[in-house]
């Protein structure tokens, strides 16, 4: 399935694999910037920038990137995080959850607040529809990372008066990101990515859906 973005500039944080890699498949008529830590990988014609999203010079490097491609849209798909319990993982790998999940897309967000001359612009940042709204065992830096970015996106949809501020929610899906050892990979209801792939462009394209998507 392809969906037509006709002479739109799109970027998007988190393509190289999961959800992000089977949006960017689906994609037609645009231009594409893919960012992350290894975009290069991906093959396609899209431009590329490898950028590791949880540093923060890398972060200031990735916004003024993004500015200077003048974006229509950017769909933000990076996120993960330590599975087991809290105190057993070192405290780096839950900061760099806490930094690819909710502090840099907040970063992101605040940077494409500032009034635009011209142009229209969508932003769209990644939830979960399990992690944001409940417990998630064995996930408590990835869980409260969603929550936040959650309650950040709510609360600023009402002041985001010159661009579109949208949070899609998905359930887990099938991909490498999930551990194999994690609790929804052995429940059996894992969502196929492409499937949300496509949902997730149907909805992005339609102007008058609501600015908060949950697939279950």
């Amino acid at each position: 399935m392809k969906y037509s973005f006709q002479n739109e500039r799109i970027i998007i944080f988190g393509a190289t694999r999961g959800l992000g890699s089977a949006v960017a498949a689906q994609i037609s008529d645009a231009e594409v910037l893919l960012i992350s830590r290894n975009a290069s990988k991906k093959a396609g014609s899209e431009l590329k920038l490898d950028i590791d999203l949880s540093r923060a010079v890398d972060q200031d490097l990735a916004i003024e990137k993004a500015k200077k491609f003048s974006p229509t849209r950017i769909f933000y798909f990076v996120g993960g995080g330590p599975y087991g319990l809290y105190a057993e993982k070192n405290w780096r790998d839950h900061e760099w959850a806490y930094q690819v999940n909710f502090l840099f897309p907040a970063k992101l967000i605040h940077s494409f607040m500032k009034p635009k001359d011209a142009g229209f612009l969508q932003l769209v940042v990644t939830g979960s529809a399990i992690a944001e709204s409940k417990t998630d065992e064995n996930a408590a830096s990835y869980s409260s990372a969603k929550h936040a970015l959650k309650a950040l996106v709510e609360n600023l949809q009402p002041e985001a008066k010159n661009f579109d501020l949208r949070l899609f929610s998905p359930g887990y899906m099938d991909t490498g990101l999930l551990p194999k050892n994690s609790r929804p990979r052995k429940s059996n209801t894992l969502l196929d990515p492409a499937k949300v792939a496509t949902q997730f462009c149907e909805w992005v394209l339609d102007s008058k859906a609501a600015r908060h998507k949950i697939i279950l």
